[in-house]
């Protein structure tokens, strides 16, 4: 980053790297606070998780939920 070259010009158009790291973590908050209403809303309407084959996906999203609170609260 610090050697000026023809291959790096579009490095100078960024934002600061403090910047975009706040930014992602806005990004994940809001896709965290997204994907828990999901969360809530699919636990209201499913009735057996075993008949509409849809266990997998459940356990993928609540691994998924739990890493998205790992890194927000990592950053906290």
């Amino acid at each position: 980053l610090k050697h000026q070259s023809i291959h790096r010009f579009w490095v100078n158009k960024l934002p600061s790297l403090q910047s975009m790291e706040s930014l992602l973590f806005d990004m994940l908050l809001v896709g965290f606070v997204l994907l828990s209403i999901a969360l809530g809303i699919g636990f209201i309407y499913v009735e057996d998780l075993m008949a509409q084959h849809i266990v997998h996906k459940t356990v993928f999203s609540l691994l998924s939920w739990l890493l998205f609170g790992a890194l927000l609260f990592g950053n906290w």
